[in-house]
């Protein structure tokens, strides 16, 4: 394993319908901060890959998001977990761009930058787009169900081949990712 990808709302964080607009809106899923603590013993790249259509939406500037993401590093850092790194797609859904998961343009992104290969990467999410991406950069993805899609994700899986490996939340893939190391 050469790296740990996250997908920010519904992995580490409560998703909300209207956006995460402010650091008084982030909160964190139960589990969270202490299994990115336990994933910080992994001497791999810690990255979270999110799209923020908010930005785009003009709901949020990208300074904003920047600064919260800031404040997510600090809270992950003080309790001894780690984050080396945000890639966000601040584009509108209808833009077309190739940063915005399904399409893989930031997993291609944080592999250049952090130097791993894909194939040796796991990206953990909570969404099909997820899993959409992981494999159209041929990345090995594991679902959490503590997000948007929750309990539907098997249903949504049905038929396809090779389905990822779905799981609680996040605590529950760092259970499995620390076991298989």
């Amino acid at each position: 394993m050469q790296a740990i990808l996250l997908d920010r709302d519904g992995v580490i964080n409560h998703e909300r319908a209207g956006y995460v607009k402010s650091w008084q809106e982030f909160e964190f899923l139960p589990g969270a901060l202490s299994a990115l603590q336990r994933l910080a013993t992994l001497n791999v790249p810690i990255l979270v890959i999110t799209n923020q259509s908010a930005i785009g939406r003009g709901i949020v500037p990208l300074e904003r998001v920047t600064a919260i993401h800031e404040q997510l590093h600090k809270a992950v850092t003080d309790t001894g977990g780690r984050i080396d790194a945000f890639f966000v797609c601040p584009h509108h859904p209808a833009d077309g761009c190739f940063c915005r998961k399904p399409k893989p343009g930031l997993l291609l992104q944080a592999a250049q930058q952090f130097g791993f290969m894909l194939e040796q990467a796991i990206f953990i999410g909570d969404a099909i787009t997820d899993f959409e991406a992981a494999n159209a950069a041929g990345c090995q993805a594991i679902l959490v169900q503590s997000g948007r899609q929750g309990m539907s994700l098997e249903q949504l899986l049905v038929g396809v081949p090779l389905p990822p490996l779905i799981v609680a939340d996040l605590a529950a893939a760092v259970d499995f990712l620390l076991r298989s190391a």
